[in-house]
């Protein structure tokens, strides 16, 4: 029998803005395999607030994104994140030069990414006057 845990990815928790969390939203609905996430907020406290879980040393590294495997593990750093989704829901391609060229893929996705660190692409900081 399959058990629930085995058809989980667990909970995905990203900033409230378009970038590093979207692509693993998207790779986690495209799997066809169950998750849940949320977005952190400023306030000081509560389930969602990211003061209080990067104080508590629950984020990897004390960034966002992360993932709460249905194990009990948390994955930091969007790649990881990013292979672990498709290892569990076997999109790592049909054998190993399909492999490599999702490697590669993804890691020019990093480099443009890089690129983009110069435009302000969210709100989550306040305008400078």
């Amino acid at each position: 029998p399959v058990c629930a845990h085995d058809m989980s990815l667990g909970e995905l928790i990203y900033f409230p803005v378009q970038a590093k969390g979207l692509q693993l939203a998207i790779l986690a609905e495209a799997s066809g395999l169950e998750w849940t996430g949320f977005t952190v907020d400023k306030s000081p406290a509560g389930p969602k607030s990211w003061p209080a879980i990067k104080a508590s040393g629950a984020s990897p590294f004390g960034q966002l994104p992360m993932l709460r495997t249905p194990g009990g593990r948390v994955v930091g750093q969007s790649v990881a994140i990013a292979n672990y989704i498709a290892h569990r829901a076997s999109m790592h391609g049909a054998g190993d030069d399909d492999f490599a060229l999702s490697q590669m893929c993804l890691a020019e996705g990093e480099d443009l990414y890089s690129l983009l660190l110069g435009a302000e692409l969210a709100r989550w900081k306040p305008r400078e006057v």
